[in-house]
């Protein structure tokens, strides 16, 4: 009788044996003191290779460290293109439902930019004379706080000033204050909000700039009526200490909308700021969403626009541009950058022709300023030599 088979292999080569599942041999090379290392597949031992092939199956090989094969790019592309629909489809659907969730889409305060900024220590952020300040709200809400950063212009930011009373103190120097409303998503903390505070501040300007509730370390979740409670409570804050000092206030994209409601507010109750400053505004929430990069799918698919529309009521009712500034009763500077693809130029050209031909020819004018294309897009128009220049021609007519 036959000897019966043994699936064991015996490797003459170095005396080591492999009974098929091995995913590596090591070689050794008489004489030489080398060693080969060669990766094999792994294969259940009891099916050959040619079964397998035969069966029209694919051995499951993996690297020669074990590792598995990444997944396709094919199939990763499917997978985004995949959710995508799914979010396109469900946020229409889920707007009239649960529109909490939905309203985190325009807001985006869970998104972090930078994804762990210091907003304690705002030095760690390379922003120099700087304070980090939590405030309450007006109204009173026990359960919100709100973080904001006061930046001292160049000529104050010395050794000298560390005290909180030292800098409430500075406040009230006369030097123009900036108070700044970001857009959404990210924090007072966002690069290009960076950029344009060591902007102003090198102007000499001091600097207020504010988290919404649930944005950065403010406490809360964000909604029409609390952001605008938000802005006009961080406006009284700066004012009870500025004295006579001109306030401006600077509103970016969906802060230009915060801003304009919270000034109306002000210039009703009598305290309205100096000047108001709108960078890449838009006239309405409505015009700005169906003009959207995001929102274009929705464009082609019935009622869908109109379903988001019904979740986000309160945001165009409040954050109206063009009707807000119909009772704003200081000057407004509007500037925009021509290649915008975010909150489309013409939204902001809309807007100052609306307020030049609807405003009361009693109140102060509208200045409109273009960027062109110059690459400045939605955030950057920072980077252009030009704006001290604007903003310093606006003060002198305000």
């Amino acid at each position: 009788m036959a000897p019966k088979r043994r699936n064991l292999v015996k490797n003459t080569s170095n005396g080591e044996a492999s009974n098929g599942n091995s995913t590596a041999v090591t070689v050794r090379r008489k004489g030489t003191g080398l060693r080969t290392h060669v990766a094999t597949c792994t294969s259940p031992p009891l099916v050959s290779t040619v079964a397998r092939e035969n069966a029209g199956l694919k051995s499951p090989c993996t690297t020669g460290n074990g590792r598995s094969k990444p997944l396709s790019w094919k199939m990763a592309v499917k997978t985004s293109a995949l959710c995508c629909v799914c979010v396109y489809i469900l946020v229409p659907v889920l707007a009239p439902i649960v529109p909490f969730i939905t309203k985190q889409f325009l807001y985006l305060c869970l998104v972090k930019n930078p994804l762990s900024p210091s907003l304690q220590y705002p030095e760690k952020q390379h922003i120099t004379g700087a304070r980090n300040v939590h405030i309450g709200t007006i109204p009173h809400d026990a359960g919100i706080q709100l973080g904001l950063w006061q930046m001292l212009p160049r000529s104050l930011q010395t050794d000298s000033i560390h005290h909180n009373s030292q800098f409430d103190a500075a406040l009230g120097d006369g030097k123009p204050i900036i108070l700044y409303l970001h857009g959404n998503a990210g924090s007072r903390a966002a690069d290009h909000r960076l950029l344009l505070y060591r902007l102003l501040t090198g102007m000499d300007f001091h600097v207020v700039a504010l988290d919404y509730r649930g944005f950065g370390d403010s406490s809360g979740w964000p909604t029409a009526e609390g952001v605008v409670n938000d802005a006009e409570s961080a406006y009284r804050w700066v004012e009870e200490r500025s004295k006579d000092a001109p306030i401006y206030v600077w509103g970016h994209s969906m802060g230009s909308g915060i801003g304009s409601a919270m000034v109306k507010r002000l210039c009703k109750s009598g305290l309205c700021p100096h000047g108001v400053i709108l960078e890449s505004p838009y006239n309405s929430m409505h015009d700005a969403m169906i003009n959207h990069p995001f929102t274009m799918p929705w464009w082609v698919l019935p009622g869908f626009l109109a379903m988001v529309s019904k979740a986000y009521e309160q945001e165009e009712a409040m954050f109206n541009t063009q009707e807000n500034l119909l009772e704003v009763s200081c000057p407004i500077l509007i500037i925009h950058a021509e290649d915008d693809f975010v909150v489309p130029f013409k939204l902001g050209k809309r807007l100052y022709d609306y307020s030049v031909e609807h405003r009361d020819k009693s109140l102060p004018m509208v200045t409109f300023q273009s960027f062109g294309y110059d690459g400045f897009g939605h955030r950057h128009i920072v980077d252009s030599p030009d704006l001290p220049t604007v903003i310093r021609n606006f003060m002198k007519q305000c």
